[in-house]
């Protein structure tokens, strides 16, 4: 008979019995409609049942990757072969629980970790092997060849890693001033990003302009990238030569999901560049009109001005940016700001004859 029942969700007590990965300070709860004979099986039983369908599964899978130039196999829960339909509905009306779904995604986190340092250890020892009989210095200069070149591919930076890890100064720059993390971070090589962190590559490092490796994969548009440098402890608020920040080329560029990220992690959205340009500044003369949002939710001055007096409805109206200008008058933008020139964005945008955002202007009542 059918009946309504709350189950544990067993799968968290094997997450931190097996793998000791985590602690559970409170059991989650779900309702499932299910047979209760099911049901009534010993826990013991039940663990060893998701342990062999699940959990080992993830292991093995984990396992085989053997490539730490490539991303590992995706792991898919939901397509777990059961010959139970009774429990393989258990298990995925479990694998909906949001807690249920960190605690797993720790789990692969963690695994995925250990087997990249596997990897690591194993690409160390053959490189080592391979160029052992080259001098430091040989090593360098094989590695500057290959940084110096103008258009280097993936399977070029496969060699660059290997001769890092046999010795060379993973720091060697090119012509250009870049070294390979910046090559790297810049192209989106991500696992070659990795292994180079791994390796101790200089982070704060900067080119001929000042850019770090995390503005470079910012410009890109780079997001996982981005995401590996900042967990690694790049400065997210470090400036190039003329003041502006990842943050700034994220929201000028339109990447909308590195700019959140960035935020997340402390970036300074009121920031100025050497002429006083801020990152909403940026995006509302881009028409970025969701970073635009997003800066404003996040604390963004929307009044600052530039050097010369500009304001982000200024920018925005000069180059008629409608919706953006729009956004600006229902967050309160200062109508009647002047520039260095005494000039309000109506008289700009009257020069510049956007009609339809001198209409906007003056209904809300500028003058």
């Amino acid at each position: 008979m059918n009946k309504m029942k709350h189950v544990y969700i067993i799968l968290l007590s094997i997450l931190f019995m097996n793998n000791n990965i985590v602690s559970m300070e409170n059991q989650d709860y779900m309702e499932i409609e299910q047979d209760s004979q099911l049901l009534s099986l010993p826990a013991e039983l039940m663990t060893a049942i998701i342990n062999e369908t699940v959990i080992q599964p993830v292991k093995e899978t984990i396992n085989k990757w053997n490539n730490i130039f490539q991303e590992p196999e995706k792991i898919n829960l939901q397509s777990i072969a059961l010959v139970s339909q009774q429990f393989k509905n258990v298990l995925n009306a479990a694998l909906k629980s949001p807690s249920l779904k960190n605690y797993l995604n720790q789990l692969v986190k963690d695994l995925k970790l250990k087997r990249f340092d596997e990897l690591f250890e194993n690409l160390k020892h053959q490189s080592i092997e391979q160029y052992k009989g080259l001098s430091t210095e040989d090593l360098n200069k094989n590695l500057f060849n290959i940084l110096k070149e103008r258009e280097t591919s993936k399977e070029d930076f496969k060699v660059a890693v290997k001769l890092i890890l046999a010795g060379a100064d993973g720091n060697t720059k090119n012509d250009y001033c870049y070294t390979a993390l910046m090559i790297a971070s810049k192209k989106g090589y991500k696992e070659i990003v990795q292994i180079l962190i791994k390796s101790d590559a200089d982070l704060d490092t900067r080119d001929g302009a000042g850019l770090t490796v995390l503005i470079l994969a910012s410009i890109g548009g780079h997001k996982d990238i981005v995401k590996i440098l900042l967990q690694a402890g790049a400065d997210v608020n470090a400036k190039d030569n003329n003041g502006y920040t990842a943050l700034m080329f994220g929201s000028g560029n339109g990447h909308k999901e590195i700019v959140e990220l960035l935020i997340k992690t402390g970036a300074n959205v009121n920031a100025k560049t050497t002429y006083g340009n801020t990152a909403l500044m940026l995006a509302s003369e881009k028409g970025r009109k969701e970073i635009v949002e997003i800066l404003f939710q996040a604390g963004a001055d929307i009044n600052a001005k530039t050097a010369y007096g500009f304001t982000a409805l200024m920018m925005a109206s000069i180059e008629g940016r409608k919706e953006i200008v729009e956004i600006l008058l229902q967050a309160g933008a200062d109508l009647n700001a002047k520039n260095n020139n005494g000039e309000t964005a109506l008289m700009i945008t009257s020069k510049k004859g956007h009609k339809e955002i001198v209409e906007m202007l003056i209904k809300a009542g500028s003058k």
